[in-house]
């Protein structure tokens, strides 16, 4: 009984580092909504209005910027692992300046700062969901387009 009860205890544990602690320590995994720098970066702003200009309306654009993050960063389960102080970045200009493996977190404000600076859609329009995926948390994310909620994911999923 005590083995049960030990890994019990193990399992509880576990999900409250994983799926509570973790969301407090990393950087865009919180409670609330990631702040949009005020200030982007002159390559940012070009890359905005190319994938604008190649837009006519919200959901073009949402898929023109998913393009774009997926085709510069992706996700692995592996490196999700062994790469994981990266997960604490901040600095969009320095994750900006990245190319190739990236934690969904960092991808998912990646895409969040360009669908909000896009100016077609605001703060209310998008909305970062959590899910056990590997045992792990996982982040994705959700676009509202025309009064119905998008599900916006990593390409390959981490």
């Amino acid at each position: 009984m005590n083995i049960i009860y030990a890994a019990l205890f193990i399992c509880i544990a576990y999900f409250l580092l994983v799926f509570i602690g973790l969301r407090f320590l990393i950087p865009f995994m919180g409670f609330k909504e990631p702040k949009i720098p005020e200030e982007l970066p002159q390559e940012v702003k070009n890359t905005i209005e190319n994938l604008k200009s190649h837009s006519h309306n919200a959901m073009q654009y949402l898929k023109a910027a998913y393009d774009f993050r997926n085709s510069r960063w992706h996700t692995d389960f592996t490196k999700t692992i062994t790469k994981f102080p990266l997960s604490f970045r901040k600095s969009f200009d320095e994750f900006w300046q990245t190319n190739g493996f990236m934690h969904c977190n960092t991808m998912n404000y990646i895409l969040y700062v360009l669908l909000i600076k896009s100016g077609y859609f605001n703060k209310e329009d998008v909305r970062f969901r959590y899910t056990i995926q590997n045992l792990f948390i996982h982040q994705y994310i959700q676009v509202k387009i025309k009064d119905k909620w998008i599900n916006i994911d990593t390409k390959d999923k981490s």
